[in-house]
């Protein structure tokens, strides 16, 4: 149960403290306030006379003043018994203020604790203003004009910080709940509309229940490599008397989910980063990116392993997304001109993703055993969820350029690049060889996005540096093979680039400039094209080479 007054004046609120005392948990004052004063509709209640009341609701854990000046409350507070306060020093913002509550509301709702939540909510109010922040058992202000927010846990109360809101996720799964269904039908409904061979499976009324084997491979194959491989991790069949793997609920599973939801993720903001690349070649000196927005994005591209394994994707997503926006030139997949209507502003997106980001956080801590099933049936409602926004997908493949040939004859007035391609089905070596012939020339050694279908400017975009395929880079490659890496990250000890293996990219991260790559005849490591790429792009994007840290 909550509950909620706007405008409440002071008998507003002692009515209902007085009413839910025996039921309080959570206690938040947004308004203006001063040091001993909380503003409320007909003039200004003592705040004195408000902890009172509060510390006669025997379940209460946390009080949040999210108001001008209330950090003088904390005091009275804690001597009311109020386990843990949240409150700020100075006057703050609106816009900061209400960024800071609904981050903090969403990381209570999706299992944070009062910790973790307020981290999170600290870094949603940044974004809006510069803010100090404090963490401890009482305060003084050293600059009263500077706004700031604290979080204040009882002396007596030192656990405070890791309560999280009650939930019902002790109860097991749905009685109707069953792994996979959900996400298979969303898919199925999903890439229906966008890739030819799954339209046709559904339009002839194919149902998963009797034709799944063939559904689901078909599934497999609409999706591109990367995101196609953890898909099929997901949905899998273990073998028999093998230990739960990730078709059944578990950690193992909630683990899957989440790495899911980050390689589906990181593929879409590096085909926007390829594709701001493509423009800036394209337009050159006119093409710009904006002053507001250059530091977000280059600190993106130096983050080193700890700051990625916290990284909020959709804030890194609706960066990208501005940057195009912000200058001229057609997008190679066009239906990310809607990226920001469908997904960007869409809020049931953004919880879903919100609640995806924070599985990985919640695996640090490990997940409770009686929250598991629950748990599983939100990721992957989650997951599904975000993948029917995403059917566009489907009519997107990717593929490797191994060989390219020029083709010019006597008679012909024109040239025309032979381009030997492997399409990727997957990453187990699922492949369609393809000559295609064009008078437009691909890049060589590179990992490339086509178009199934539909006409554009271009057929395909080139996803390199930020997605390699290691098996271009041998002496003599093997065009049967594909081993597809992600950029990961920067090393912030000396600039080495990290890539990440799609298929297992928390356990198989290579660096490019690491001694078993270096070719003793090329005196120069075997990645060196893939290093003078990112350097091109980084210096071309930033205006100056990437700096060590």
């Amino acid at each position: 149960l909550s509950w909620a007054v706007s405008h409440a004046a002071l008998d507003d609120i002692s009515y209902y403290l007085t009413l839910f005392r025996s039921r309080l948990r959570l206690f938040l004052f947004s308004g203006h306030a001063g040091r001993d004063r909380l503003l409320t509709e007909g003039g200004d209640s003592r705040a004195a006379g408000i902890a009172h009341l509060l510390g006669l609701c025997p379940k209460l854990q946390v009080v949040i003043l999210n108001g001008c000046s209330t950090a003088g409350q904390v005091q009275a507070l804690h001597e009311a018994g109020v386990p843990l306060v949240i409150a700020t020093a100075a006057p703050v913002g609106d816009e900061a203020a209400m960024q800071f509550s609904k981050r903090l509301f969403q990381a209570l709702e999706v299992g944070l604790s009062l910790e973790e939540a307020f981290e999170q909510s600290i870094g949603a109010a940044l974004a809006q203003a510069d803010i100090d922040v404090r963490r401890g058992t009482g305060f003084e202000a050293e600059n009263p004009d500077s706004p700031l927010w604290g979080i204040f846990p009882n002396p007596a109360a030192s656990d405070a910080g890791r309560w999280k809101l009650p939930t019902k996720a002790a109860q097991p799964a749905p009685a109707h709940f069953t792994e996979n269904e959900l996400l298979l039908e969303t898919l199925y409904e999903t890439l229906a509309k966008s890739n030819p061979r799954v339209q046709q499976l559904f339009g002839q009324g194919a149902v998963l229940e009797e034709r799944k084997e063939e559904i689901v491979a078909a599934l497999l194959k609409a999706l591109p490599a990367p995101i196609s491989e953890h898909v099929r991790k997901l949905v899998a069949p273990s073998p028999p008397g093998s230990a739960a793997g990730w078709d059944t609920i578990g950690p193992n599973r909630l683990r899957q989910i989440s790495q899911t939801y980050q390689i589906c993720m990181d593929f879409m903001i590096y085909v926007l980063a390829a594709q701001a690349w493509d423009h800036l070649i394209e337009f050159g000196d006119s093409w710009k990116l904006a002053p507001g927005l250059k530091p977000e994005l280059e600190a993106f591209f130096n983050m080193d392993r700890s700051e990625r394994h916290n990284l909020d994707h959709f804030s890194i997503l609706r960066l990208l997304h501005e940057v195009l926006k912000a200058n001229a030139g057609d997008i190679f997949i066009a239906e990310y001109n809607q990226l920001k209507e469908d997904f960007l502003e869409n809020e049931a997106v953004k919880t879903a993703c919100f609640f995806l980001e924070n599985l990985r956080q919640q695996d640090e801590f490990g997940f409770p055993p009686a929250e598991m099933a629950e748990l599983d049936a939100r990721a992957e409602e989650s997951l599904a969820f975000i993948f029917s926004k995403l059917g566009f997908i489907g009519n997107y493949l990717l593929a490797t350029v191994r060989n390219i040939d020029v083709q010019k004859y006597r008679h012909t007035e024109q040239a025309q690049f032979e381009h030997m391609v492997v399409k990727w089905h997957g990453t187990l070596g699922f492949y369609d060889r393809e000559f295609r012939r064009q008078p437009e020339f691909m890049d060589n050694r590179s990992v490339v996005l086509l178009r199934l279908s539909g006409e554009g400017k271009r057929q395909f975009l080139n996803l390199s540096p930020f997605i390699i395929d290691e098996n271009t880079f041998e002496a003599v490659p093997d065009t049967s093979l594909s081993k597809l890496y992600f950029f990961a990250y920067r090393s912030a000890a000396d600039g080495h680039l990290m890539y990440k293996y799609v298929n297992d990219p928390e356990g198989d991260v290579i660096d490019l400039d690491a001694p078993e790559f270096y070719d003793r005849r090329k005196k120069a490591s075997k990645f060196q094209l893939a290093r003078a790429q990112f350097e091109a792009f980084y210096e071309q994007i930033f205006d100056h080479k990437p700096l060590l840290s």
